[in-house]
């Protein structure tokens, strides 16, 4: 399902940065590139995850702990959502 979503978002957004582009107007395109980069590299990830990593870590309730996953999370999400 991530794989699905974000392969989709990254899609969405670089069609948008096309679009964009062909505008005069459209200065702030650039702007873009940040969230590319947080879509391709979680694409990534969970690709990475699917196909390469193994469960390291169980937690206390006998399920897998996937620490990257965590450290994007609070890397891509930012502590000030009303700024």
């Amino acid at each position: 399902m991530p794989i699905a979503i974000f392969g989709m978002m990254l899609v969405s957004e670089v069609s948008e940065i096309v679009f964009t582009r062909g505008f005069p107007r459209m200065n702030f395109s650039y702007m873009r590139y940040p969230v590319i980069s947080v879509h391709a590299t979680s694409l990534f990830y969970y690709l990475v995850e699917l196909f390469l990593t193994t469960h390291t870590m169980i937690d206390a309730f006998g399920r897998p702990i996937y620490p990257l996953r965590y450290v994007m999370w609070t890397c891509s999400v930012s502590p000030y959502p009303y700024l």
